[in-house]
């Protein structure tokens, strides 16, 4: 079950300090969803990834040595890779990105279970209502799948629209939700 979730912001000085002085964990977890690379710093996940390719994990850790250049990233972490569940229990998220996909992502985290909306909803809540495709664009860039529910959005007409990570995951995601009715575990 998911706990209670904030989502902090990467601040001015935590990007000017390249995560000097952090330990950032990562680990591939098994999900019935399919595997996920997770990163945790200091402050929460700051990533969590389906993995579909051989060389995904490689781009994943790049992508995580250029946000934080100075962190110690420790790879392959027993402890979060062995936490499955726990991931869900996690009370922070921590996310690096630009005024308006936080607020994208904000509004993500207030979707119930088991609920879906539109882009269109999305770009009115986060106070542009002529913004769909840049809420598109957000949603795409989300660094934390299913914690940041992007999986609850569809199009205006009601087909599901995109999914980063497949439609077939979409759905699969969805229907999960459907049965349980309630946040379900990976």
């Amino acid at each position: 079950m998911i706990g209670t979730m904030n989502l902090l912001r990467a601040s001015s000085e935590d990007i000017r300090s390249g995560g000097a002085g952090w330990t950032i964990r990562t680990a591939v977890v098994a999900t019935r969803f399919g595997d996920v690379w997770v990163a945790e710093c200091p402050h929460g996940i700051s990533r969590l990834v389906f993995l579909d390719g051989p060389d995904d994990v490689a781009a994943e850790q790049r992508r995580l040595e250029n946000l934080w250049p100075k962190a110690a990233i420790e790879t392959d972490s027993r402890e979060l890779a062995a936490a499955e569940d726990g991931i869900l229990e996690r009370s922070n998220l921590f996310v690096r990105g630009t005024d308006f996909q936080v607020r994208v992502w904000e509004a993500l985290m207030e979707i119930p279970t088991g609920k879906l909306t539109t882009y269109k909803a999305i770009a009115a809540q986060v106070g542009a209502p002529s913004a769909s495709r840049a809420v598109g664009g957000a949603v795409g860039e989300n660094p934390i799948a299913i914690l940041i529910p992007c999986h609850r959005v569809i199009a205006t007409s009601g087909d599901l629209g995109g999914y980063r990570w497949g439609l077939e995951r979409k759905r699969t995601l969805l229907a999960a939700e459907r049965e349980s009715q309630s946040a379900f575990a990976f």
